[in-house]
């Protein structure tokens, strides 16, 4: 699933930090699953910044975050990591 556009709820979330970030795109994933029907324990997003995948995990302990690319060092997005999480977590 790719994010939808999220700005009019970004405001409701009110940390200043760039971890914030993360939390704002955790709920952009929230309010997109929403619309197409995807539950909570079914979202997996891949991310290269470890403050937002730290974002991410605080907003919604649930998803599944991979970490991908640089900074964050997991290594490039490859099918192989693609499979892993589709076969383990949907």
């Amino acid at each position: 699933m790719a994010g939808k556009d999220g700005k009019q709820y970004y405001d409701q979330i009110g940390y200043l930090h760039h971890i914030n970030w993360g939390y704002k795109k955790g709920l952009a994933l929230e309010v997109t699953a929403y619309v197409v029907g995807v539950k909570d324990s079914e979202v997996i997003m891949f991310d290269n910044d470890p403050f937002f995948i730290a974002g991410i995990r605080r907003y919604n302990p649930n998803y599944k975050v991979i970490c991908v690319g640089e900074p964050c060092g997991g290594g490039d997005l490859d099918m192989e990591k693609m499979r892993y999480a589709f076969s383990s977590w949907v």
